[in-house]
């Protein structure tokens, strides 16, 4: 069974809720990098980061109103170590969104091929 927003791991890891209207994690924004791709009220993110000096990563479960629910995990590198990278941070968000719109979109089949 899934970790639902704010459940607790073995390892002491906690999905920490945000909203899609970005819930801040101090001045850094890191709980912005899921959330940042869902700008919506009734879309909840709850997240995990993970970083070292080149790398921005986040795990985590985005839910819909409609009860959809999509795992998401994100891993990024940088050529820089700087602390606060916006853009790269940013990318995260994006890629959870293109992400999740995939298999959300309505799926169109086409017509069975009719019998002779």
């Amino acid at each position: 069974m899934g970790l639902g927003p704010g459940e607790v791991n073995s390892e002491g890891g906690r999905l920490v809720p945000a909203t899609g209207r970005r819930a801040h994690a101090g001045s850094s924004g890191i709980a912005d990098r899921l959330a940042a791709g869902f700008p919506f009220d009734d879309v909840h993110v709850a997240g995990k980061t993970g970083s070292l000096p080149t790398l921005r990563n986040e795990v985590g479960v985005v839910e819909y109103p409609d009860g959809g629910r999509y795992a998401v995990a994100v891993f990024t590198r940088t050529a820089h170590t700087a602390a606060v990278l916006p853009a790269a941070d940013a990318v995260i968000g994006t890629a959870a969104r293109l992400a999740v719109d995939a298999p959300r979109a309505p799926r169109t089949r086409p017509h069975p091929p009719r019998p002779s």
